[in-house]
């Protein structure tokens, strides 16, 4: 009886000390760290953006506008032609990128990869499956070339 208690004495002991998410959680942590450390206080910059998806944009790089932590406009860099208001919602802000990832590593098999911009931290990859086999479900989000905007 005691070899079984002390046992699960350490089962619950090693369980407390150890990360449900592992270094997934510790790498999107220090990102976003680096993230809110080097973005303007407006929270206003411009990206461009590839939703990778079964959507309208068909993988279509756009040059996306943040204003004070709002998309405000996406332009499509291929044709220049801007996006409607209405369909903003298809890109994510880094801020949402951030709360999307942590989100999706709570839940098992939902983020399938993720990267990092090395200086300024927000993601330059994040792919997810948020429902576990569904199809056409699958999105990734490519970012890159951040600058800020001045208000």
């Amino acid at each position: 009886m005691r070899l079984v208690a002390a046992l699960l004495g350490m089962v619950l002991l090693v369980g407390a000390c150890s990360d449900p998410t592992g270094p997934e959680e510790a790498r999107l942590t220090a990102a976003q760290r680096r993230w809110e450390a080097a973005r303007p206080s407006s929270n206003s910059y411009s990206m461009q953006q590839r939703v990778v998806c079964f959507c309208i944009t068909g993988a279509t790089p756009f040059q996306v506008t943040v204003t004070a932590g709002t998309i405000t406009r996406a332009v499509n860099l291929t044709t220049g032609e801007p996006m409607s208001v209405a369909l903003l919602t298809i890109f994510r802000t880094v801020n949402q990128l951030f709360t999307q990832a942590r989100e999706g590593l709570t839940r098992d098999g939902v983020v399938k990869s993720m990267a990092f911009d090395a200086t300024l931290g927000y993601p330059t990859t994040l792919s997810l499956d948020p429902i576990r086999d569904a199809i056409d479900d699958e999105v990734t989000y490519v970012t890159s070339n951040v600058t800020w905007v001045s208000n």
